[in-house]
């Protein structure tokens, strides 16, 4: 398709044309003509609703306005499965006191870690 009307140019948008650095268009490698839509949500406030628009325009012809496709990327925050999530438990800590000390000894208690590897 590139031939008729010559390259074209892909990008995304919010459709109040804000710019968003989440989702990309990218040619795929090795096939003409197809391309790619990526998203990498990765803050908690990317789960929602998002109205965006997939912007395609004529580089040969940087004066016509481009073709606007709206479309909506809905992101859910997944259910945390805890009990697949693996915890490191803390080193064993003691502490040896005496009856009345004043001031009196505190012990900082440590708390179990997430595994890393269990993620």
């Amino acid at each position: 398709m590139s031939s008729l009307c010559g390259p074209r140019a892909y990008e995304i948008k919010y459709t109040n044309d804000n710019v968003i650095d989440w989702v990309t268009v990218a040619e795929k490698a090795g096939v003409a003509d197809t391309w790619t839509i990526s998203a990498n949500p990765t803050l908690d406030p990317h789960a929602a609703v998002h109205t965006l628009k997939l912007i395609t325009t004529l580089t040969l012809y940087p004066g016509v306005t481009g073709l606007e496709i709206p479309f909506t990327v809905n992101i859910v925050t997944p259910a945390c499965e805890c009990n697949r999530v693996g915890w490191d438990a803390p080193a064993v800590q003691t502490l040896t006191t005496t009856v009345k000390k004043i001031p009196g000894d505190t012990l900082t208690i440590s708390h179990g870690t997430v595994n890393a590897a269990s993620l």
